[in-house]
This record gives structure tokens, C-alpha cells and sequence, in this order.
């Protein structure tokens, strides 16, 4: 038995000096024990809260794994506050679009995590065109915590789904107790400018793909596909939300009764065009990013809880061959994210007071939980969760250096940021992850993979 003495714990709300008593994977008391014949672990000066977790990660494996995989990946994540990832189904080989594909990745990917992990299945056009929903229904049997599609798609063998195949979709599955996740930008908006944009010899670089990828393109989406799931009673969750408009479309939603939830990443808190403009080999991502005054509304709507969490969408490409263009059409659309979400947002969010302690839990670890239906063991500082705590010396000032982060995109449009409070241990499941000064403590496999609850 284990016994964590000395910090200030986020429980119930607020931060307290409590002891947290761990037995094996998972928490069993918070309160005042005698540390008697227990392991202790000394978290003096510290303040303890709960692992988070980074509902939208791309980490590539098995298949593209020159440009991250899963040991590279979760190593960053263990080491940065984050202690369960989900991944997304469409930039591996295989994609996850069936059950022998969800087991073939599940079989490269067990030895080498070294945090949990959840992930999702994938749908695609042609699949929902040839009425292919078995495969869908058995991924869902297997536990993934639900669906990714596309309003517009960019990946290899991954179409995006028309109005007419959603719907199709959502209503073969009508009231069913499933999730899907959408990146929610208008097919046929951003054909169109991508397709004029490319043609004019006069744009160029992060103005070009501003013109590309339209504001509205996202509002349009997020309206149409959610009337679609209004209809049928499922679940729809915005990936990576970027517009101010969109947000406010999810609020309706979500007083009409819709099950819709949104997420946003930090560089739509933080960057903004100007950003992009000046450097657009670190800043080019799908959907972009947008002006100033709508970044300052995101964080409004983050604060009053109509964005429900954040979440890094990382990606990272090879710098050589994939990242250092000259053509914005040839840069590879993304950002290495993992390594800082969390302390960039507890930093720029609760440090700097634009959202308190509490909403911090909130979207880094709580509600993930609860929409991705992993929150039985998940997600919090409880008694009966698995004990997944990430130590935070408040005192400790640093800035981000791409070069040292563990995942293999090395490189940061947040290069010298600077960033209050520093994680110096994870534990997982009741085990010491990572500890800044003996490094990382357990071995690729110790990462698991979490089912969906129910």
C-alpha cells in the first residue's frame, strides 16, 4: 500500500492538504492516515490533481512511425501531465475500420505504451455507400469509444462523409447510445476555395490557406450535422472547434436537448492568423487558425462551459520532408501538441486566471471522461478511480524547448513560451510513471488499453 503525504490535493473542487491512500491500480482513501507500515511518497510543496486525458491524438502507429509512434508518443504524454490519449483511426496502417484492423494495431502498439490508452473506430463514404455497418457495430462491440468522421478529409483512403451518407448513417443507428466525433468543415466550401485559392499566383503562404479553408466552412458543418443527430438522438462530439460561430452553435444544441459536446486545442487559444502568416511551416493546421478577438472568445466559452475540454489534436510530421516547404499546399497540416498541453494550459488558463483550478480539471481530465464513457475509473481524483495523479511544482518556471521533447515531432509554434508550474511526477494506476530527476520508471507495455464502459 502506498500513501501520498505532504501536497495539496484537487478534491471536491478545491485544493486541499489531504493524503491519498493507494492500493495496487487505484485509490482507496483521501483524507488524514498514518503512514505506517506504507510506501510514502513525499509531495511537499506539491500539488497533486488528476491525470489528464487527450481525447484526440494521431499518433501513427503501426504504419507512419517516422513520424511518431506509440512509445515516443505516450512518453511525452506521461512526462507532461497527460495520462491517457485516445487515438485516432486514420492515420495508421491499417486505418481502424474494422475489427481485424482495431487487432492488428492493438497487437503493435501493447508493448510499447507507456500510458493508457483509448481509441476510435473509423467510418468513412464509401463504407456508409455499400451500407458496411457490421464493421462499424463490431468495433463498437469491441469497446472503442466511438466514431471519427470527416465534413472534409484530406487523408489517404479516408473520405469524408457527404450530408446525405451522415444522415443515412445516423439513421441506421437511430437512438443508439454512440459517439461520433467530427472534423467539422463544409466539403463543398473547401473544395471549392482550395481549388481557387491554389490558382492564384498572388497568394502564398499562411494568407493562402486562410483563403482556403473559410471561416464558415465550420459553422456550416457543425449546424448541418447536428440537426442530423437532433433527428436521430446519437451522440456528436466537434473535434478541434475554431470559430467562435460554431461554439455558439453548440450552445443551441445543447439547449434543444441535443447530445453535443466540443473540444478545443491550444493553438486555437493561443496563436492567431498574424501567427500563421509569420510562420507557417510550424502553424499550418486543419481547421485554422483564427483572428484575435475570436481566440479571446474560445477562451470565454471555455470558462463558461459551453467548450467542454481541450484536447492537443496532436500530429507531427517529419520536419525534413513533410514540415520544411516553401508551398502552405505542401506543408503537412498539424502541430506536435502532446508534450505541452497540459502545462501550457494550466499556465496560460488557470496560472494567468482566464479559468480556475477547478474548470482546469474540468476539461483536462473530467468531462473527457464522461463523453469518451471511460469515467467509472477515469478522470478524477475519487475514491475507487484508478490513481492517476500528476505532481505540480508551482514555484518551477521554464520555457518550451522543441528540442527537448520526448515525441518525435520535435518542433513548436510555442518554442520559448513561457510556462508556470512544472510537472515533476506521474503516477498511473498507482504506479511512479515518471519522475523528473530519475526519468521514466516503468517499460513500454505498462500502458493499457481502456474499453469503453458501456
Amino acid at each position: 500500500m502506498k500513501i501520498i503525504a505532504g501536497g495539496m490535493v484537487y478534491y471536491n473542487g478545491k485544493l486541499e492538504n489531504l493524503d491519498i491512500l493507494i492500493d495496487k491500480e487505484s485509490i482507496i482513501g483521501i483524507g488524514k492516515f498514518s503512514s505506517e507500515g506504507k510506501e510514502i511518497i513525499d509531495a511537499t510543496g506539491l500539488i497533486i490533481l488528476p491525470g489528464g486525458i487527450d481525447m484526440h491524438v494521431h499518433f501513427n502507429d503501426p504504419g507512419f512511425t517516422n513520424r511518431e509512434e506509440f512509445d515516443s508518443g505516450s512518453k511525452a504524454a506521461i512526462s507532461s501531465g497527460i495520462t491517457t490519449i485516445v487515438d485516432m483511426p486514420c492515420t495508421s496502417i491499417p486505418q481502424i475500420k474494422n475489427r481485424e484492423s482495431l487487432f492488428i494495431k492493438l497487437d503493435s502498439i501493447k508493448n510499447k505504451a507507456f500510458c493508457d490508452y483509448a481509441l476510435y473506430g473509423g467510418i468513412t463514404g464509401d463504407m456508409v455507400r455499400e451500407s458496411n455497418f457490421n464493421d462499424l457495430l463490431e468495433l463498437y462491440d469491441e469497446g472503442v469509444v466511438g466514431f471519427k468522421i470527416y465534413g472534409y478529409s484530406s487523408a489517404p483512403y479516408y473520405e469524408h462523409l457527404t450530408y446525405g451518407e451522415m444522415y443515412d448513417l445516423f439513421s441506421f443507428l437511430k437512438n443508439r447510445d454512440i459517439l461520433f466525433t467530427i472534423h467539422a468543415e463544409d466539403f463543398s466550401i473547401i473544395d471549392y476555395f482550395m481549388e481557387k485559392v491554389k490558382k492564384d499566383k498572388n497568394l502564398k503562404g499562411g494568407e493562402a490557406w486562410i483563403k482556403a479553408r473559410p471561416y464558415l466552412a465550420e459553422p456550416v458543418s457543425i449546424w448541418n450535422t447536428s440537426r442530423f443527430i437532433k433527428d436521430t438522438n446519437l451522440k456528436l462530439h466537434i473535434a478541434h472547434i475554431s470559430t467562435s460561430e460554431g461554439v455558439r452553435i453548440v450552445k443551441e444544441r445543447k439547449e434543444q436537448g441535443v447530445k453535443i459536446s466540443c473540444e478545443v486545442t491550444p493553438h486555437h487559444l493561443l496563436l492567431t492568423q498574424d501567427d500563421l502568416i509569420r510562420n507557417p511551416k510550424l502553424v499550418k493546421t486543419s481547421p485554422t487558425v483564427r483572428c484575435y478577438e475570436n481566440k479571446e472568445l474560445l477562451w470565454k466559452y471555455l470558462e463558461n462551459k459551453i467548450i467542454d475540454c481541450v484536447a492537443s489534436d496532436h500530429f507531427s510530421g517529419e520536419w525534413k520532408s513533410e514540415k520544411d516547404k516553401d508551398d502552405i499546399f505542401e506543408i503537412a497540416s498539424g502541430i506536435s501538441g502532446i508534450d505541452t498541453i497540459f502545462p501550457i494550459i494550466f499556465s496560460e488558463g488557470v496560472v494567468k486566471k482566464r479559468i480556475s483550478i477547478k474548470r482546469f480539471v474540468e476539461v483536462m481530465s473530467e468531462n473527457p471522461a464522461k463523453i469518451l464513457n471511460i469515467s467509472k475509473n477515469k478522470g478524477g481524483i475519487e475514491v475507487g478511480k484508478d490513481a492517476d495523479l500528476v505532481f505540480i511544482d508551482l514555484k518551477r518556471k521554464w520555457r518550451v524547448k522543441g528540442n527537448l521533447f520526448y515525441s518525435k515531432g520535435k518542433y513548436t509554434p510555442f518554442e520559448n513560451f513561457e510556462i508556470f508550474g512544472k510537472v515533476v511526477k506521474t503516477i498511473l494506476r498507482g504506479e511512479v510513471v515518471f519522475d523528473e530527476s530519475r526519468g521514466f520508471l516503468i517499460e513500454g507495455g505498462y500502458g493499457k488499453w481502456i474499453k469503453r464502459e458501456y
